[in-house]
């Protein structure tokens, strides 16, 4: 008698908590800050279902269901897919002049200070890697945690050694949309990096951007993997440049309705 009435008494309260913190969350919604429409996006994503994998093979023609069969079917396929390129031997590669070498400047080393900006930019939901290490915990890293970790960083600066820990990734398999979700060749994969290594990556990009900008090694043509360029700006460059009517005279034989959209 005790006993069922403790959890009764506890059930009453659950439901009491539960239905305070639902009045307290819809009563702090508006349409103002777009948090109101937060819960329909939600309740409008499609549910996401979990079907069996075909497993085409020549030695076997069946389902996949259980996690482990279908972590091997994939992985098999992105082993076949993504094969390296065979070598070739040195007799068939052709034979070009060696440029005359250059000294390197050494890499400017990392700052306590330079890190903490680059952690505080990093955003919080972003997915971790292997080591399941967050945005969130680096930002809550004390000072002597900031200086380690500019300790290694520099360290693999000044080695220009890559460590093999910050190179392994986390694939995750996202069906993609329209495509027969049974086969395997319907996922895209997504590699997850550690986010150590993405914050290493950022800060040599820091010292390797300004190089190249003022020496100009990057053509001006050049639009793919640029920051604040894009193929809208391609098109423009090629229809508006006053050098060249011959590129134009070619847009307008490829694309009939680009000079006039454009105009």
């Amino acid at each position: 008698m005790t006993y069922n009435r403790l959890s009764n008494n506890l059930k009453s309260k659950l439901r009491a908590m539960r239905k305070n913190s639902f009045e307290n969350y819809v009563s702090t919604l508006n349409r103002y800050d777009n948090s109101i429409w937060k819960p329909i996006k939600t309740t409008r994503k499609p549910v996401s279902t979990n079907p069996p994998l075909r497993i085409n093979s020549p030695t076997q023609n069946s389902w996949a269901q259980s996690d482990k069969e279908k972590a091997d079917t994939f992985a098999k396929h992105l082993a076949d897919v993504f094969k390296p390129h065979e070598e070739e031997s040195d007799d068939e590669l052709p034979e070009y002049p060696q440029p005359p070498t250059q000294p390197v400047a050494p890499i400017k080393p990392i700052t306590p200070k330079e890190l903490k900006t680059a952690i505080r930019l990093l955003h919080t939901r972003k997915a971790p890697g292997m080591d399941l290490i967050t945005p969130t915990m680096l930002k809550e890293l004390p000072h002597r945690g900031i200086l380690l970790l500019t300790y290694l960083f520099n360290a693999i600066l000044r080695l220009h050694y890559w460590p093999l820990s910050l190179k392994v990734a986390e694939i995750n398999l996202t069906p993609k949309p329209g495509k027969d979700p049974t086969e395997v060749t319907s996922y895209r994969p997504i590699s997850l990096l550690p986010t150590l290594a993405e914050l290493l990556e950022k800060l040599i990009l820091c010292r390797i951007d300004p190089d190249h900008t003022a020496k100009d090694w990057i053509p001006q043509h050049q639009f793919g993997f640029r920051r604040a360029h894009s193929t809208t700006q391609q098109c423009h460059r090629i229809t508006h440049n006053p050098q060249g009517p011959p590129q134009q005279r070619i847009l307008q034989r490829s694309f009939p309705g680009c000079q006039s959209s454009l105009r």
